[in-house]
């Protein structure tokens, strides 16, 4: 059985591309993440984000973001 697209919605349209037909399981799609994906990526570019120390003046959210092993996270 193939993974469902995180971003697929519960309509046949995408979440993330506005206007675009989307059943979740079209793997050329470049936008297409499975959950493990989507925490693994998002994981990976808080840890980048931390080492560059650019979380201390983040101007996209008021608090730090958490990885997802983290108490509290997304």
């Amino acid at each position: 059985m193939k993974e469902i697209c995180r971003f697929s919605g519960t309509s046949s349209y995408c979440q993330v591309l506005v206007g675009v037909k989307c059943r979740g399981t079209d793997e050329l799609c470049k936008f297409r993440k499975t959950d493990r994906q989507f925490r693994e990526d998002r994981n990976r570019d808080i840890l980048t984000n931390r080492k560059k120390f650019n979380c201390n003046h983040c101007r996209y959210m008021n608090t730090p973001c958490r990885l997802s092993s983290e108490k509290g996270s997304v």
